[in-house]
């Protein structure tokens, strides 16, 4: 669930090369799973610059590698994608691919890195709920709900509290909160020692 909710991220390259950064999922990655980061170049590359790569420990030391990468085309804003599997190290710690001359930020190996993500995610929800907000212990965005006419008129008022509001980024609309809502949903479905979560049953709207 929480991959889904956007774990892989860019990190950053090293200092004076901004045209190529390796992706990793930031969250971290089980020992017995599957383990890629992907390369990222914003302009088309046929050199071997990025032929392989390493895994370097915490001390600096190598711990996996070198290995070849894999050239896997473009994809959105890059120019030419390499994919860097790293399944075969199981060990905890953390950790620093490296390809060339680009290093990522330190990634976790661990059978705990996902400790607390699916309680992450609906904290958040909890926050940014309208109506009742439990953080608030109060209602916001009480009078949000105005249907507009074609003139940027308000012509009527339709009480619709109890979605989300503006979610930091004026993102959380109905496709995204029903996505999210759905996937945490599935998750307790499927998964619910997944969620540790203690909210107060006793506190008014703790059930959304």
């Amino acid at each position: 669930m929480i991959a889904s909710l956007a774990t892989w991220m860019t990190v950053a390259a090293t200092a004076g090369d901004t045209t190529a950064v390796i992706r990793a999922n930031q969250v971290g990655y089980l020992p017995d799973a599957p383990k890629v980061a992907v390369l990222c170049a914003l302009t088309t590359s046929t050199s071997d610059r990025f032929a392989h790569f390493t895994v370097v420990d915490e001390r600096g030391r190598t711990v996996f590698g070198p290995a070849q990468t894999r050239a896997s085309g473009s994809f959105g804003p890059c120019a030419s994608t390499w994919r860097l599997d790293f399944t075969a190290l199981r060990r905890a710690g953390r950790y620093v691919v490296a390809s060339g001359d680009l290093r990522s930020s330190e990634i976790r190996i661990g059978a705990s890195v996902y400790a607390g993500g699916a309680d992450t995610a609906l904290t958040y929800m909890r926050q940014q709920r309208s109506g009742f907000n439990p953080f608030f212990r109060d209602s916001v965005h009480k009078l949000d709900g105005n249907v507009i006419d074609d003139s940027g008129h308000v012509v009527k008022f339709q009480p619709v509290s109890g979605g989300w509001a503006d979610a930091s980024d004026y993102l959380q609309y109905v496709a995204t909160s029903a996505t999210a809502t759905y996937h945490m949903l599935l998750a307790f479905r499927d998964h619910p020692a997944a969620f540790t979560d203690q909210f107060a049953a006793a506190t008014k709207g703790a059930a959304a």
